[in-house]
Formats: structure tokens, C-alpha cells, sequence
């Protein structure tokens, strides 16, 4: 498959998805006027979501080897809770960030997230992986991903750092203030952490949302991560104090 094919498939794909979006607009805006022109609605709806998994089957096949795909809602998520216009609106919202990305790969196939790989020989092995990972996701474009892998390297940095200095890992937020109590982590590294774990909680793993993940927020995450390794697991992290 050429690059330049899968540029306009790309394209295809999302005025496919504007155009939904912006039938949906009209819509809704028919509707909160209170214009004389019936609509029955429900039958909307379900045409409305039929385009969208029509759309979605096809982006599937397309990006099948995609390991983000699963960031797009299903139609059958969609049936469950479209008791409004501005609910299938932030469906294809998703789809639009993913197209996006998608196209932002073609202006700049790679980007760059330099490490010295002295700062992972003194992880745990079982993080090292999921943090080499996460570098490849973030320099492939696929921010999402990044996001979610460096999620579980987050719990795994953690869990293993409780281990390591005696204390009682319950959730990952009581794991970074024990570590925090203990004088293992920072305050500003502290607040950064918890504010990553309140976006991993309530973005990534827990439910699916309209906000797409950002190259700046995956990049910081990452970055985050590596200051956390560093401050419970290199040579000096006994040394640390608040």
C-alpha cells in the first residue's frame, strides 16, 4: 500500500467524519429552535449512528494493525448513550482526533524522545519494557497508546517503589503520597504525579471520553515517569529528600 493511497484514504475518511458531524450540528440546531419541521428523532438517531459504524467498520479495516483503534468508540457504546445530539457529536469528535494524528504522521513520519539508556538500566526490569514501549507509541504519533502504556508503567514504578521502601501500596494516588511522605518524591515532581494519575484514572483506563490525547501530555507523561524512576531507583534515590 503507497503512502500517497493511504494519504487520500486518510482524507476520505475524515470529510466522511466532518460531514457527520456537521449533519449532526444541523440537527440539533433544527431541534433547540423549535422549527416547525417535524424530525422524528429517534429514527434520526439510529440513521445518524448507523453512517457512524459504517464509518467506524471502515476505519477499523483500514487502521487494522493499529494498535490505538480501540480508542474509537463502538456503535453499540454509542447506542447506550445517545440521548443526545451533543453525545454523537463527541463520538465523532474521537474519530476526528484519530484522523488527525493519522495525518500528522505523513508531515513528519517520526518524532524524537531522546534517552540515555543509562535512565532505564536502573528500573525495574519489569517497567523497562512498558517504558520502551511507550517511547516507540509517542515517536509513531500514537499519543493515545503512549498514554495508556505509560499508565501501566505509572503502577508498576509505584508498586515497585513501595515494595522496595517498606510501604503499603493501596491505590496508585496512596502509593505517590506514601513515597511523597517519605520523602522519596519532590513536591513539584509530587503534584505533577498526581495530577497524571487523575488524568490516567479519569481519561484513559476507566471510561472512554471525547478528549484525545495529546503529543504534549504524552511527552510529559513519559518525561514524569523517567523523573519518578530516577527519584526511587537510580544510585542517589536513598539520598532524596523532600
Amino acid at each position: 500500500m503507497s503512502q500517497t493511497f493511504k494519504k487520500v484514504k486518510i482524507i476520505e475518511l475524515e470529510e466522511r467524519a466532518k460531514n457527520l458531524k456537521s449533519n449532526i450540528t444541523t440537527l440539533h440546531n433544527i431541534l433547540i429552535s423549535r422549527s416547525s419541521t417535524y424530525i422524528d428523532e429517534d429514527y434520526v438517531i439510529e440513521h445518524i449512528i448507523k453512517i457512524y459504524e459504517n464509518l467506524r467498520r471502515d476505519i477499523v479495516s483500514f487502521f487494522k494493525d493499529d494498535p490505538t483503534i480501540g480508542s474509537i468508540s463502538s456503535a453499540e457504546d454509542l447506542r447506550t448513550s445517545s440521548d443526545d445530539f451533543l453525545i454523537l457529536s463527541s463520538y465523532v469528535d474521537q474519530i476526528l482526533g484519530f484522523l488527525k494524528g493519522k495525518k500528522l504522521m505523513f508531515e513528519d513520519e517520526k518524532r524524537s524522545f531522546p534517552i540515555d539508556e543509562n535512565e532505564l538500566n536502573y528500573l525495574p526490569q519489569s517497567t523497562q519494557q512498558l517504558i520502551m514501549e511507550a517511547i516507540s507509541e509517542f515517536e509513531c504519533r500514537h499519543s493515545y497508546a503512549c498514554c495508556c502504556i505509560c499508565g501501566l508503567a505509572f503502577e508498576s514504578l509505584v508498586k515497585e517503589g513501595c515494595k522496595k521502601y517498606g510501604l503499603e501500596y493501596n491505590s496508585l494516588a496512596n502509593g505517590i503520597k506514601a513515597l511523597k511522605e517519605r520523602g522519596k518524591i519532590k513536591e513539584d515532581l509530587f503534584k505533577t504525579l498526581l495530577d497524571l494519575e487523575k488524568y490516567y484514572r479519569d481519561k484513559i483506563s476507566a471510561h472512554v471520553t471525547s478528549e484525545v490525547a495529546t503529543d504534549e501530555k504524552a511527552r510529559l507523561f513519559l518525561s514524569a515517569l523517567l523523573s519518578l524512576g530516577k527519584a526511587l531507583f537510580s544510585s542517589t534515590s536513598d539520598k532524596i529528600t523532600q
